[in-house]
């Protein structure tokens, strides 16, 4: 595919500006390479009000290095407009993937469709766990995936369209600007010596972890006794088996048993008692039926022996 047909050449590809950059020679790969960094405006499909607010200090960066960082990413700014592009913050694309997630498991999650308190708790406990309460960090910086994306907050408005014309200028004469990544060899240094934290923070973490543990396992127990229990008129909710809760005890399971029972005795008593006037008027009727018939058979008995004594 020649670098015309790419849109390479003109230096947009759609609604991006094609940014060239220099790639310097590494003792893993001895040789020089242009790498194509794709930015735009950043315009999110579905955006949240603090996004829209957001939006215009921001530029979407795609096809970022596997080394970028926020000190590298100022670094090309920097390089690009000098003081006037100005980075605040960087977010990139698996950063912005977790806090999506967890803003859903709070928003949009079974916790808050539920609306019990039990399940809100749990859902908050289980954010606590992924981000709060985890483990002391191993790794300092990030290595990307090959195609990953970063959104670019500047300090102002004016900066981030400063940034993206001086971006523009750039793709459209074809000028590669040398980037200047992370140091990789300092990050395996720093990934060495993360691997053996300090005893007392490493024990307040597991503490921390194991705290939050423990409490989310009560909240699941409580809330599994509370749906294997029957309701005011008799069901119990079926869950799904091979839960980490414990089972329901027989103990338990035949107590509910005799209160259903109960619940059973209970309403048949009532039905019996709401149509007992109805008992009384049939019975009532069957009595004066059977009078009838037996009258009638009388006077037939009666009619018969007369007969018989006037034909003797």
């Amino acid at each position: 595919m020649s670098k015309k047909s790419t849109g390479i050449a003109s230096g947009t590809a759609g609604d991006f500006a094609i940014l060239p950059l220099t790639i310097l020679p590494h003792p893993a790969f001895p040789k020089s390479a242009t790498h194509y960094l794709y930015v735009r405006p950043n315009a999110p499909r579905n955006p949240t009000p603090e996004e829209e607010q957001l939006q215009k200090r921001q530029l979407f960066l795609a096809n970022i290095p596997i080394d970028s960082g926020l000190t590298s990413i100022r670094t090309l700014f920097k390089t690009l407009v000098g003081e006037a592009g100005r980075v605040a913050d960087v977010s990139f694309g698996n950063d912005r993937k977790m806090v999506r997630e967890s803003e859903m498991a709070d928003d949009n999650g079974e916790a808050v469709r539920g609306g019990t308190k039990v399940k809100r708790s749990i859902a908050e406990l289980k954010v606590m766990l992924e981000q709060d309460a985890d483990l002391p960090q191993v790794w300092d910086t990030q290595v990307h995936t090959s195609g990953s994306s970063a959104v670019v907050l500047f300090v102002d408005s004016k900066s981030a369209d400063i940034a993206m014309k001086a971006i523009k200028k750039r793709a459209k004469k074809g000028e590669e600007i040398l980037w200047q990544g992370e140091d990789l060899s300092k990050r395996y240094k720093a990934h060495h010596a993360l691997k053996f934290p300090n005893p007392d923070v490493l024990t307040a973490h597991i503490n921390s972890y194991l705290t939050t543990f423990n409490t989310l396992q009560t909240l699941k127990e409580r809330n599994m006794r509370k749906l294997s229990a029957p309701d005011e008129d008799g069901f119990i909710t079926v869950t799904r088996q091979g839960s980490r809760a414990a089972p329901v005890s027989l103990a338990a399971a035949e107590a509910a048993k005799a209160r259903e029972d109960e619940r059973k005795k209970k309403a048949a008593e009532e039905l019996t008692n709401f149509y007992r006037f109805q008992g009384r008027e049939k019975r009532k009727a069957r009595e004066m039926e059977l009078k009838r018939k037996f009258e009638e058979d009388r006077k037939k008995v009666e009619g018969m022996r007369q007969k018989r004594m006037k034909t003797s």
